[in-house]
This record gives C-alpha cells, structure tokens and sequence, in this order.
C-alpha cells in the first residue's frame, strides 16, 4: 500500500517559487498528495497543485508570468523601472492579484479541486488563524496572502483577513495526523542575506525580512509541536521577497536540493511499509 501523503506548503513571498522543484520531486517518485495546506505564497501554489497541475506545468507556468513585463501589467500596468524598484507606494487588492495569476484551468471553489486543501489566513480583529478548504477558492487564497504594507486586508463576510503568515507559516498542524507521511516546506530563508551587489534593503524589504525573523520563530513552534516526517528549509535566503522576476534563479536553487529530497521521501516511505 502506498501511503498518504499531507504537504504543507510555507509562506515566503517570491521565495515561494522554490515549492516547485519538491512538488516535482514527489511527482518524479510517482507519488500524490492527499492533502495539502498553504500559507502565503505556499496557499497560491497550493492551489494550483491542488487542482491538478503538475510540478513541471506549475514551472511552465510561473516562469511565463514571472518577467519583468508581465508582473508589471498584472500588478501595476507600469514599466519594468518600476516593478524593479517597487517599495511600499501602493497598497494592491490582494484578490485582483489572485485572480491575474491564478492559473484559468484552477477551479472557483474548493470543492472542485482534485485534492483536499487548506489555505491558512488571519483574523486581524481576532488575532487568530482560519482554516479555510471549503467555498469560494479565490478570495480563502487572497485572504491567506494579504501581507501587511503590500496588500490591503480583505474583508470575507463579516471578517477582515490578513497574510496568514502572521500567525501560522508553516501549516503542518493542518496536515499533521490527516495522513501517513507528512512533508514540511519552509521557504523563508535561514537569515536575511543581503543579496550579492545590491544595494540597502528597501522599506518593503526590512518590513518583510522582520515579518520573516517572526516568521521563522512561529514556524519552529508548530513544527515543535506538530513535527513532520520530513522538514525542509529550501535555500532561499539570497533572494528578496518581490524579486518575483528571479524565479529561474530560485527554481534553479530549489533544484539543487531535490535529489536529497527524494531520498529522505524515499527512506520515510520503506520506513513507513517497515511499521505496517
């Protein structure tokens, strides 16, 4: 019998895009999830695993919508100066960005995804962490990615949502117990690494890297807590969190790793079949 397998998927901004190269490593040792949960990023790549892409599509599809120009018309409908230069000038409607960049074939509810998923958001006035894998699928993934300073606050029914980041990066707690191999993917990066040749952090960059040091200590508390078969910190620290335009680079780090990867799956798999 195979067994199940629960993925969670953290939050890291740009540095998210390194979630595909696992995705593909699973899928390369023909393996499927049967559950999924994200934060953040990991909610919008969460997502369109969840509804059948594979990894390799997945890469296609990130890769092509990624560049300079193309992030530029979905996000500002300025020039590429500046979505380079981009700091906190604007606050975005997180669901207009869900809407330009989820894939099309991504189904509108939860229901309709072709694997259980759970996107983990922030009740602002509550201070609380939602769970949302049911109803509308759009908005449960702009909620879960609403970082503060970038994006405003998405208000669902009579709740008003932030990045899920917040309080739970790492939601291995939503697949923890739920399957019989549990698979963590941390993508915030051991430490804010100035990138090679850049200049002084951005508003928006030490805004975001603060979030990450939190980040960080709250995704070491659940793991604590609820410790999954395998962890994973994908080496993404040379990257900031709007260089959405590097993902090649990015995947090519995350690449890096998989082999590692699919040998830790590996030996948790023969384990798993030892215990039966």
């Amino acid at each position: 019998m195979v067994p199940s397998l629960g993925i969670a998927l953290g939050s890291g901004g740009a540095r998210g895009i390194a979630h595909v190269p696992y995705i593909e490593a699973i899928e390369e040792l023909g393996l499927v999830p049967s559950r999924i949960a994200g934060t953040s990023m990991g909610a919008l790549i969460g997502a369109g695993w969840a509804s059948g892409m594979g990894g390799r599509e997945l890469r296609e599809y990130i890769t092509g919508v990624t560049t300079l120009r193309e992030i530029a018309t979905r996000f500002w409908g300025r020039g590429k100066s500046s979505a380079r230069s981009f700091g906190i000038q604007v606050q975005i409607d997180p669901l207009n960005v869900v809407t330009a960049y989820l894939p099309p074939s991504v189904p509108k509810t939860f229901e309709d995804l072709a694997v259980p998923f759970t996107a983990v958001s922030t009740d602002y006035f509550h201070g609380e962490q939602i769970a949302m894998s049911s109803g509308e699928l759009a908005p449960a993934v702009a909620a879960s990615m609403a970082i503060p300073g970038m994006f405003h606050p998405l208000r669902i029914g009579d709740r008003l949502f932030i990045d899920g980041g917040t309080v739970n990066p790492l939601p291995v707690d939503h697949v923890r117990g739920l399957a019989d191999i549990v698979v963590a993917i941390d993508v915030n990066g051991h430490i804010n690494e100035p990138p090679e040749g850049a200049g002084e952090p951005t508003f928006f960059d030490i805004s975001f890297g603060a979030t990450q040091i939190m980040s960080r200590a709250l995704a070491r508390h659940v793991i604590a807590q609820h410790p999954p078969d395998i962890f994973i910190e994908a080496p993404v620290s040379a990257f900031r969190a709007l260089e959405f335009w590097r993902a090649p680079e990015i995947l090519a780090a995350a690449d890096a790793g998989k082999d590692e990867f699919k040998r830790q799956l590996a030996a948790a798999i023969e384990q798993f079949e030892r215990r039966r």
